[in-house]
């Protein structure tokens, strides 16, 4: 009879957890889904870097992404990607490095790139964060199935109404946190194919450094 109730209790366990990893997958899903919908999107972010408690690094700009292309602009650098290939300027060195980025590399610039992991590489499931900044959200963990990526494990963000992504942390496999907020979203931006691309003609002295 012991046995008998220890199964039925296993049973459930098994079953509530299958129902928070479609619950997640589903969050997920229609979070990629409104993040299409939308078209253009112009928003600013703020990003940490950390580890063991300390802050390393930090950086804060604006970003312009147009489904699977993409503009980052931080004082210290702007950054092309029109789906193919990637123009890193620098101002200070005034030089722009071109390279035919990795998926793996885009995730780490783009951050609507990862809204697409739980498709592939990683396992989902909710957690138990309710609030951001006074908005409802769902809490989404991402984590890694294979260990050679990179990132670990990532939490999400996302708001219950509209589905848009608010904040992520990502934590990468030597324990460095790096934690993006995303605010003044705007959705439906027009943008031309020649935004995601660098205009040499804009900087003629640019040192062209051509990784490809």
């Amino acid at each position: 009879m012991r046995k008998r109730y220890l199964f039925y209790i296993l049973l459930c366990v098994c079953s509530v957890n299958n129902v928070l990893a479609q619950s997640a997958h589903e969050i997920l899903s229609k979070t990629a889904q409104a993040f299409e919908k939308a078209g253009g999107i112009k928003a600013n972010f703020d990003l940490t870097i950390s580890h063991n408690g300390f802050t390393q690094g930090h950086a804060s700009g604006e970003i312009c992404v147009d489904k699977d292309k993409f503009v980052l602009i931080t004082p210290e650098a702007t950054t092309y990607f029109d789906g193919k290939t990637q123009w890193s300027y620098l101002a200070d060195s005034n030089e722009v490095t071109v390279t035919e980025p990795t998926s793996e590399e885009l995730q780490s610039l783009n951050p609507y790139a990862l809204l697409y992991l739980y498709k592939d590489n990683y396992g989902s499931s909710l957690g138990t964060q309710t609030t951001y900044k006074g908005k409802s959200v769902y809490e989404v963990v991402l984590n890694a199935l294979h260990p050679d990526n990179n990132v670990a494990q990532m939490t999400l963000y996302i708001t219950r109404d509209t589905y848009q992504l608010l904040y992520i942390q990502a934590t990468l496999r030597d324990g460095t946190l790096n934690d993006i907020a995303i605010e003044n979203y705007k959705p439906n931006v027009k943008f031309a194919q020649h935004d995601f691309v660098f205009d040499k003609k804009k900087y003629p002295k640019v040192e062209v450094i051509d990784l490809r």
